[in-house]
């Protein structure tokens, strides 16, 4: 009995120090911009006719130090990190938007043409390291007083990147078969998501 009251402890103890090594990851404020696989990119200011116009941001430098893969499906879009955003022009109908930390996250979108859709993700504390939430704005969210003058804000103060053309293959490719097995997951219902509608795109 006393010994297993030691092993808890200790278990205990470990899981702490990893949660104040994850804490300081978390407020450190270091630009982590994607390195070599992420260059500066012209914001869009609307879609290319017939396409759809997905915004990912994260709109805080919380957790600095941490960044997050993003694909629509098995196509790479980019590494988003703090005070960041990704533009990503797409064809219109069903997409799985996938992102990448000690989970899997997803949201399932359908998407129309001429429209520009916003997915905002942030840090949260995970068991050994950080998970990744994916958020899409809704028709409800833009609909709340002050809302969309505060996502705005966001994509206005946020600095547009895109994956370097001649690095993106190196990240993507040892990472596709992995992402491939998380779609999956999200097709079949095993893994949970949440959902961008037609109806919800950024109000002009």
């Amino acid at each position: 009995m006393r010994l297993a009251r030691e092993k808890r402890r200790s278990f205990l103890g470990i899981r702490g120090s990893a949660a104040v090594l994850f804490l300081l990851l978390l407020l450190a404020s270091g630009c982590a911009t994607g390195g070599k696989y992420m260059t500066k990119a012209e914001p869009i200011v609307s879609p290319p006719e017939g396409k759809a116009l997905v915004t990912f941001v994260r709109p805080s430098n919380f957790g600095g130090a941490i960044s997050f893969g993003l694909w629509d499906g098995d196509v790479f879009i980019g590494i988003l990190g703090p005070d960041m955003s990704i533009q990503y022009e797409t064809t219109p109908g069903e997409h799985y938007f996938i992102a990448r930390a000690e989970n899997w996250a997803c949201v399932k979108a359908d998407l129309a043409a001429d429209r520009q859709y916003v997915i905002k993700a942030n840090p949260v504390i995970g068991a050994w390291k950080a998970r990744v939430v994916l958020s899409p704005v809704n028709e409800s969210d833009y609909n709340k007083p002050g809302e969309l003058p505060k996502v705005r804000k966001w994509l206005a103060d946020a600095k547009p990147m895109r994956p370097n053309p001649e690095h993106r293959d190196a990240y993507a490719e040892p990472r596709r078969q992995d992402v491939l097995k998380a779609k999956e997951m999200f097709v079949s219902g095993e893994g949970k998501y949440l959902t961008l509608g037609t109806g919800d795109y950024l109000p002009e």
